[in-house]
């Protein structure tokens, strides 16, 4: 029988426990991903100024003080907004849909200052699908916490895009290639007839 006290285990949550964590200072492992073929070049040299800019303003966030963080800490690039309490929006969408995610600037008008909505973040890799045309994989209510194992229900759904996945392109060119989860505030419907998979409009 469930109960508050339940963990559950999978590869995700046992991850910390699997594997070596990795300095932020240490880029020896984009070295090594380019010799065994992992990467190219050319993608560690388009990645790395921004893995380094998010890398500093995640440790300036906990340890300097306010009044020497650069735009407040902000994420890069930003997906920050200003609200304190953040609004919902249901479009009771199905698997097989096709939707559009909404630019950056109108999902910023969504989220607090921590970049969330009802208590979901809008994370940093997310940013290069705003603006394409996509499918619904999937809903989600309910999800496993990765750091403490808890089932959690989820007072509002979420949604699963296909082939909307985590490519570490901030994060030191991780992977892992996990899914992302979206808010439908974030999402709106469009025609059968419109194509899916175009190319990124700017915010």
């Amino acid at each position: 029988m469930s109960g508050p006290d339940e963990r559950w285990s999978c590869q995700n949550t046992e991850l910390r426990q699997a594997s070596k964590r990795i300095p932020h200072w240490d880029l020896r492992h984009f070295v090594r991903d380019v010799r065994n073929g992992t990467v190219s070049a050319g993608t560690v040299l388009r990645h790395l100024l921004p893995y380094l800019i998010e890398t500093y303003q995640g440790i300036s966030r906990n340890r300097l003080p306010r009044w020497l963080l650069i735009r407040g800490g902000a994420k890069f690039p930003a997906v920050h907004g200003s609200l304190t309490k953040t609004p919902v929006k249901r479009l009771d969408l199905q698997p097989g849909e096709p939707v559009r995610v909404r630019t950056r600037q109108e999902i910023r008008q969504t989220v607090d200052r921590e970049a969330r909505n009802r208590g979901l973040s809008f994370e940093t890799e997310m940013t290069p699908y705003c603006g394409r045309s996509m499918r619904v994989d999937r809903r989600v209510n309910r999800i496993i916490d990765d750091w403490t194992g808890r089932m959690l229900n989820l007072s509002t759904p979420c949604i699963v895009l296909e082939g909307a996945v985590c490519k570490g392109l901030f994060h030191g060119l991780c992977t892992r290639r996990t899914d992302t989860y979206w808010r439908e505030i974030w999402l709106e419907r469009v025609a059968e007839t419109e194509p899916t998979g175009t190319r990124e409009v700017r915010a």
